[in-house]
């Protein structure tokens, strides 16, 4: 009895492959099946760390849609169905769910996947990433997984890491007069550098990222509503209330290549941003920030990862 359902199995990805690119059963073939293997995902963002204003880093946002790029033997399109190609996953809080479905039969399954969800995404190998879209891009895989994913195991787990470098800003004032209305912080390219680069491509497989030399856009705090913030006195210890920047990766390998912008109350203030700089993937910069005055200096600038990354003071005099 089971070499037949296997058999039915198979036979159902065959003949999707043929006539159905949604990956949809017919309901002639569930007829004769018993219940068909469907692939279940599992995430979990490593390390386990934690929690910001735009994004719970142990677990994905409700409504979250991920992308799935369902691999077989040699690397090859899972059962062959179109629909195992940039397959859209739905986060309801609990579980996710697969759209199209993903059948799976006794071949392993690899699953590569990415957050959030692109339409028109063909190539695993090379996933359009933007940080100007202020949003953590976060890919994975189940390599390595064991038992491995197939209709005997239909659950796959999904190790999720982070493409983007994060800066995190603890900001607080000190004998300012003003309001200390801060409403955006922007990182561009100064005195006419392309150094930080906005666009570019990433394998999921190797978590290489390719960047567009030709996208230069800002990275800029996600967007919420102005003000971004009324500067406290004392900065908060919570890191949840601290304003904080998606990157491309980047290496500033001189002084006055990058800049760091604030707008408060109606002022800019800029931060160049020291030389040897490295803005890694997956690692966050915590930077201690004091506005006082009207410029801005930095002092004793370290890192730590986000996972846990670096962190540094910027004095605004």
């Amino acid at each position: 009895m089971k070499k037949n359902i296997v058999l039915f199995i198979m036979t159902a990805c065959m003949y999707i492959s043929c006539d159905d690119s949604n990956a949809v059963l017919h309901d002639s073939i569930i007829d004769y099946m018993e219940t068909p293997a469907y692939l279940q995902v599992q995430t979990n963002i490593a390390p386990t760390i934690t929690v910001t204003r735009s994004f719970l880093k142990t677990a994905m946002p409700n409504n979250a849609e991920m992308g799935l790029f369902v691999r077989g033997l040699n690397d090859q399109l899972y059962c062959d169905v179109a629909g195992n190609n940039n397959a859209k996953s739905v986060y309801n809080g609990t579980t996710w769910t697969n759209t199209p479905q993903v059948i799976l039969n006794r071949e392993p399954a690899t699953i590569y996947a990415y957050y959030p969800y692109q339409e028109g995404e063909t190539d695993l190998e090379a996933v359009h990433i933007d940080h100007t879209k202020r949003i953590d891009f976060l890919y994975g895989s189940n390599v390595g997984q064991s038992p491995k994913t197939s209709s005997a195991n239909p659950i796959a787990s999904i190790n999720m890491k982070h493409a983007f470098a994060k800066l995190i800003f603890k900001i607080s004032k000190k004998n300012y007069a003003g309001k200390g209305q801060l409403n955006t912080i922007s990182i561009w390219n100064a005195n006419g550098s392309n150094t930080l680069i906005s666009e570019g491509s990433i394998n999921l497989k190797k978590g290489v990222i390719t960047k567009d030399t030709k996208r230069t856009g800002w990275a800029q705090t996600s967007n919420y509503p102005e003000p971004l913030l009324f500067i406290p006195n004392t900065p908060s210890n919570n890191e949840a209330d601290y304003p904080e920047v998606y990157v491309m990766p980047t290496l500033i390998r001189t002084s006055n290549e990058v800049e760091i912008s604030f707008s408060i109350d109606g002022q800019g203030y800029q931060f160049p941003v020291p030389a040897n700089t490295n803005w890694e993937s997956g690692k966050k910069y915590l930077y201690n920030v004091v506005l006082s005055g009207t410029s801005i200096n930095a002092q004793n600038v370290t890192v730590a990862d986000w996972n846990s990354g670096t962190s540094g003071n910027i004095n605004i005099n």
